[in-house]
């Protein structure tokens, strides 16, 4: 596979762990035989094929996929891109007894996924969620040393199926087919570089970096924040920022050149010139105990 990076970990009893963080340089298979068991995929970049008795499945990027059949063959292709995801293979009791999964809030032709050992040869796909995106980063990237790092990868984990749980939960049961269209997944992907944007205030990446971290080319993410936000994803970034420093000023505790370097500018003179042009004041005018009236 080339560059490969597989961790598995039991997380607690009932719950596995499978990150993957690899390049795919040749192609591969690998079989799953589950006993009383979902698997839930996570996938953040990359995509690849399930194969099952009564047909194929194809996992793409950004949606998290819920597999009960019993037995499976994943087959992932050569294509020497890189896959970013996390696997979840959880007991499906522990789903509605530690979770509270309502079953009947599932759609009635997905219902055996979650009840039936036998399961269903159809997987159930969600959209990635920002939340869950953010969530599959923390993993891929987690640097804690153990024990830390199991620690941080059971939270991660559960995290994750609690916002599954909840996604499931709020489905109606009347539903009759459920789909991911390409227009939500880049809805979805748009969602999550915003969550990044507001998240890493002090080092914001740069529209091709953002681009390629939530797997969509430079035109459709501008166009997409353009389309959710009215402005370009580096006007989000910067107003978010500014409107962040300017709560920590009014909150007092830190001067100018402190929040000028938390908020990711590279002086507090670059810092001033652009906060007095987004709020005609310079950022002293918004400290506590500054005297209006005397500037």
């Amino acid at each position: 596979m080339g560059s490969a990076n597989h961790e598995y970990r039991k997380a607690c009893d009932g719950l596995f762990v499978h990150l993957q963080h690899f390049m795919v340089r040749e192609s591969y298979l690998y079989r799953v035989n589950r006993r009383d068991q979902l698997t839930m995929q996570f996938t953040r970049r990359g995509a690849f094929r399930m194969n099952v008795d009564r047909g194929t499945h194809r996992f793409r990027a950004g949606t998290v996929r819920i597999t009960g059949f019993p037995v499976s063959e994943t087959h992932v292709p050569a294509t020497g891109s890189e896959i970013v995801g996390v696997s979840l293979i959880v007991d499906r009791a522990r789903l509605i007894e530690r979770y509270g999964l309502q079953v009947d809030r599932v759609p009635a032709h997905f219902r055996a996924l979650f009840t039936s050992p036998i399961g269903l040869p159809q997987p159930l796909e969600l959209p990635l969620g920002p939340a869950s995106w953010l969530a599959v980063e923390d993993m891929a990237s987690c640097a804690f040393p153990e024990p830390m790092r199991g620690v941080y990868l059971c939270a991660k984990a559960e995290e994750l199926i609690c916002f599954v749980v909840m996604a499931l939960n709020a489905m109606r049961p009347c539903d009759t087919a459920i789909a991911v269209s390409r227009d939500a997944l880049e809805a979805q992907a748009i969602e999550a570089a915003a969550a990044i944007y507001r998240r890493e205030i002090g080092a914001p990446p740069s529209v091709d970096a953002m681009a390629r971290r939530v797997g969509l080319n430079r035109n459709a993410l501008s166009a997409g924040f353009r389309g959710m936000f009215g402005e370009t994803p580096a006007e989000y970034a910067r107003r978010f920022r500014l409107a962040w420093a300017k709560d920590r000023l009014e909150g007092g505790g830190l001067n100018v050149a402190e929040i000028a370097a938390a908020s990711g500018y590279a002086s507090p003179a670059a810092f001033s010139r652009s906060f007095s042009e987004a709020f005609g004041r310079p950022p002293s005018a918004f400290q506590p105990g500054h005297d209006a009236a005397a500037a």
